[in-house]
């Protein structure tokens, strides 16, 4: 039997069609990144849309396809009531551009002989005539130039460019295309820089050492699942930062972000069943608030750290609960931006990349603690 006539036998006769509809690309939540943006609207990147790409009058870059899904609309679901402003201390003093410093000054209080009988003055003493002086501490933060994207095998970073022909034929939007990568890239490096600051605290903590004497990974673990998370340890973080009376957010709690695995193990954990309210008002479904004690908001996030190469077999896991303002940001007036290049190629091709002026660093490490769990 001759071959039947059809695709097989005849390929230059058929094509395949792209469909319209985007399959949803699981993405990271950014929890700490969207911590920042809810503090300062300057560092969330905004100017992304066809604007962006109008390189020179007249030859910008337009597009005919179909919109294309926003890029918040594939990531995970944050909670509301992580985002608070006061997370993140933002400073108020806009700088002018990459290299200037800005410094934070925080108060040194000290004193002593806090009884009346030390401060009593008896019959025709006198009050010493020696002032005491006042002292700060001082914190900076230097503003450089951050550009994105950046190519996985990179070496620096480098522009997207677009067709100003081919444009105007793809089935989706190809400066919504764009526009959704730029901003995947500005969330990833402002979450990455700054899960690594708040991964910063003044003191870590491990399972099962109510004494607090392990002092390093490389002690406190010998094989794996042997220091499960659970509520004894973050009590103990909690009280460590009681203890060194740090402030806590407006409603009178504590902020703790576990990695999924630890958040597993809490839920899992009898005492906190037994103790751990949720918030009645929010799907628990599409939010990464696990629950909420007296003291203590709790959140999952897959930004923290895991270390799998200090303990060979072990994942070592890096949850945070922190204080309002262990670390701070600042930026210019500007805010982030898109940015075009002028070459381009006579209007044929437009080059885009992110620029923003800006810097972050841990104010004071004493607002954190960290939880390191296997």
């Amino acid at each position: 039997m001759s071959a039947v006539i059809g695709r097989v036998s005849l390929p230059t006769e058929f094509f395949d069609r792209t469909s319209a509809q985007i399959a949803r690309q699981p993405l990271p939540d950014f929890t700490y990144a969207q911590m920042l943006f809810a503090a300062s609207a300057r560092a969330e990147l905004m100017r992304v849309g066809p604007e962006a790409f109008q390189l020179v009058a007249g030859r910008g870059v337009q597009d005919q396809g179909v919109a294309y899904p926003d890029f918040k609309t594939m990531q995970a679901v944050l909670n509301d009531e992580l985002s608070v402003a006061k997370a993140i201390l933002v400073s108020d003093e806009l700088a002018s551009g990459p290299g200037h410093t800005i410094r934070i000054n925080r108060p040194v209080y000290s004193g002593g002989g806090y009884t009346f009988n030390a401060r009593r003055i008896g019959a025709g003493g006198s009050i010493s005539t020696t002032p005491i002086t006042l002292s700060d501490e001082q914190v900076s933060i230097t503003i450089q130039t951050n550009v994105g994207p950046m190519s996985a095998s990179g070496s620096g970073p480098q522009p997207y460019p677009i067709s100003r022909m081919d444009a105007q034929r793809s089935i989706h939007s190809l400066v919504d295309r764009v526009a959704s990568s730029l901003r995947y890239d500005r969330y990833a490096l402002i979450d990455g820089q700054l899960a690594t600051l708040f991964d910063s605290g003044s003191t870590t903590l491990y399972p099962g050492d109510s004494g607090n004497t392990l002092s390093s990974d490389s002690l406190a673990f010998s094989a794996a699942g042997d220091r499960p998370f659970s509520l004894e340890l973050l009590m103990r973080a909690v009280e460590s930062l009681k203890v060194a009376k740090i402030p806590r957010f407006d409603d009178g709690k504590y902020r703790a972000i576990l990695t999924p695995h630890q958040a597993t193990q809490l839920s899992l954990d009898p005492l906190w069943r037994q103790s751990a309210k949720e918030l009645p008002e929010k799907n628990i479904l599409m939010a990464n608030h696990i629950g909420s004690i007296a003291n203590v908001a709790v959140y999952e996030s897959n930004s923290n750290a895991i270390d799998t190469s200090t303990v060979s077999g072990v994942s070592i896991q890096h949850g945070i609960v922190f204080g309002p303002g262990m670390v701070g940001y600042a930026g210019t007036a500007e805010g982030c931006r898109v940015a075009n290049s002028t070459a381009d190629n006579y209007g044929e091709t437009g080059l885009v990349v992110w620029i923003a002026y800006e810097g972050a660093t841990v104010v004071d490490n004493r607002f954190g603690v960290n939880m390191h769990s296997d």
